[in-house]
């Protein structure tokens, strides 16, 4: 297999710095360059060829150019990036693979931070890794869940979960705020390594049913 040369996409945000472009040679028109997503077959930020193929068209059209490693996902499973912070980062969710293609056709991230090189007294605090399980929230997307049927009576599915819901209805994204604001505020800065079920307690039922 050749080697391949990509250019990375670039992202600008306004927490970030100059240091990809002075300091790690990174071409780019942005006057903010805070990412540059160097291995990336990402719909978002793909990385290019020198003709300016796509990664992902490129294996596209050399099937096993990578070997039979990732044959078992249905999309290129990596995304490396290099991001100079020149301000805090954020605090960053991210939702299991299920959850993310069955919302966003994409999976989700498991990741990992190394860090190149960093100023003078910069330092890494707090570390936390804590999510947010979500129960069944009333959205756009379940609303054909909650219809009333032809026959005035409620759609099956939607009486499952009222009954079964210790609190008896449907989540709304409202619920989910409170918890987001806690886990990302310091009233959770001993807590670490937590999900947080937002569901009602359905969570509770299903998991003491047999099978």
């Amino acid at each position: 297999m050749p080697v391949l040369k990509l250019t990375p996409s670039c992202k600008d945000y306004l927490w970030g710095g100059s240091r990809l472009r002075t300091d790690f040679g990174i071409k780019s028109d942005l006057e903010s360059l805070v990412e540059a997503w160097v291995l990336s077959c990402h719909p978002d930020g793909p990385s290019y060829l020198p003709d300016g193929t796509t990664l992902a068209a490129y294996i596209a059209a050399h099937p096993g150019c990578l070997g039979t490693d990732c044959d078992r996902f249905e999309q290129f499973p990596i995304l490396t990036k290099f991001i100079d912070a020149k301000q805090n980062l954020s605090v960053q969710v991210h939702p299991s693979n299920e959850y993310a293609l069955k919302k966003e056709h994409q999976y989700g991230k498991t990741e990992m931070w190394y860090v190149l090189d960093c100023l003078p007294g910069a330092y890494l605090y707090n570390i936390q890794c804590n999510g947010i399980g979500p129960g069944y929230i009333a959205t756009p997307q379940t609303a054909p869940l909650r219809e009333i049927q032809p026959d005035g009576s409620r759609h099956p599915f939607d009486q499952f979960i009222v009954a079964k819901t210790p609190a008896e209805r449907w989540g709304e994204a409202e619920d989910l705020g409170g918890p987001a604001v806690f886990l990302a505020s310091e009233a959770s800065d001993f807590v670490n390594g937590l999900i947080l079920y937002v569901d009602g307690s359905i969570f509770a039922y299903i998991s003491k049913q047999p099978g």
